[in-house]
Parts: structure tokens; sequence; C-alpha cells
């Protein structure tokens, strides 16, 4: 019997195999959907501000908007870093005070605070080519909070003393700008309208020993 047509077949064979390797080897994951996208948002922000010694309720501001501009890039179709310039308008808050050192006082203060800050976030987003990705995040707050104020005399009560005594003066709180550095937890979606414009909305937790600041926001944005 002849080997010849068989040897050439396997030869035939074994080269194509073995080019096909190299080839498959040098493929490239598929394209990124989108290389980045751009957004604006505008949205609620609420602060906790019970720090403020003393008080007993009331420790939230709730009627402050807010608005960022944020810009993201896409390392693969689910892993995004985004960078976010953010504000709050001006809201107030009132406070009380009920007890000093647990005797009886009586004491008020109204405070007004706005924030500018840059965030920074590492987002996970769910799911490929769809019209709706959800995406949970994580990353860092750096906050410029501008605090102003002014507080009411204080006077305490001592069932000893008939007449209330006073612990503190009238005062306005000089304008100053606190700044904070903290972690953030987010998660939202973001729900294509055309091809490459997308409805967002998100909910972010803020604060590192307690929860300092909760913001819900929605916008429109575009992938490049």
């Amino acid at each position: 019997m002849s080997y010849g047509p068989l040897a050439a077949l396997a030869v035939v064979a074994a080269s194509a195999t073995f080019g096909l390797v190299p080839a498959a080897l040098a493929q490239q994951p598929p394209d990124r959907l989108a290389r980045g996208d751009a957004a604006g948002t505008i949205g609620w922000f609420n602060g906790n501000k019970s720090n403020l010694s003393g008080r007993s309720y009331n420790n939230w501001y709730t009627r402050a908007a807010y608005g960022a501009a944020l810009v993201g890039w896409y390392w693969t179709d689910h892993h995004k870093t985004e960078i976010e310039f953010g504000a709050s308008s001006a809201a107030r808050l009132w406070t009380s005070l009920d007890a000093v050192d647990g005797i009886p006082a009586y004491g008020s203060a109204e405070y007004t605070f706005s924030t500018t800050r840059i965030a920074i976030a590492q987002q996970y987003q769910f799911l490929r080519n769809a019209w709706v990705h959800p995406h949970v995040a994580g990353g860092l707050d750096l906050t410029w909070e501008r605090v102003t104020g002014h507080e009411s005399a204080v006077y305490q009560y001592d069932r000893t003393n008939p007449q209330p005594r006073l612990l503190r003066d009238e005062r306005d709180v000089p304008p100053r700008t606190d700044v904070h550095a903290r972690p953030f937890a987010e998660a939202g979606l973001k729900a294509y309208v055309t091809p490459h414009a997308f409805f967002r909305s998100d909910l972010r937790f803020v604060g590192m020993r307690r929860l300092d600041e909760v913001i819900l926001r929605c916008g429109f944005g575009v992938d490049f």
C-alpha cells in the first residue's frame, strides 16, 4: 500500500491546525461597546448634622438641590472609572437644645449649609449591549462644606434656683469651610433612549463612621 497520498494529507492537516493556533492566540477580546461617557444630573441632597452637640432632633437637612457633571471611562464593558464634579444649593437647618450635662436648658440655632465636591468611583455595570444596565459603585468623596449660622442665647434651669442661668450669649456663627474626605457606596441604572444617548439614575450613601449624606439623582448623558 502506498502512503504517499495519506502522508500528504496529514502534512496539509497539520499545517492548517498549527497555522490556526497563532491566529487564535492573536485574537483580542471584543471591542468595548463604549470607550467612555459623559452626563449631567440633578437631584435631592440630604445631610446629617447630628454632630451639632446637644440638639435632640431634626438632625438632617433635606431641602437642598444637587447638580453634577460626570465623565467616565470604560476599561471593559463592565468596569468603569467615573469622576464627578458637583454642588448642592444652600439649605437651612433649625435645631433646639433641651439639656446641658443632663440639666434642662433652652436654646436654638439656625445653620445654613452648601457643598461643592469632587468624587471618583469605580463602577461595575451589569449586562452587555442591553437597553438597561444596572450598576453598583464605590469610591471616595472629597467635599468642601460651607457653614454659616446664628445661635440664640442658652439658658439652663436648675430646680434649686428659680432664675435661669445664662450659659451662652446670642451669637453669629462665622462663615467657615469644612473639608471632608469620605467613602461612598452607590446603586443605580443606565437606560438607553438611543444607541448612544441614555437616562441615568442612582442613589448614593456617603459616610465613614456614620451615614453623613444621601443623594438621589437622575439625568441624561451620551456615550463616546
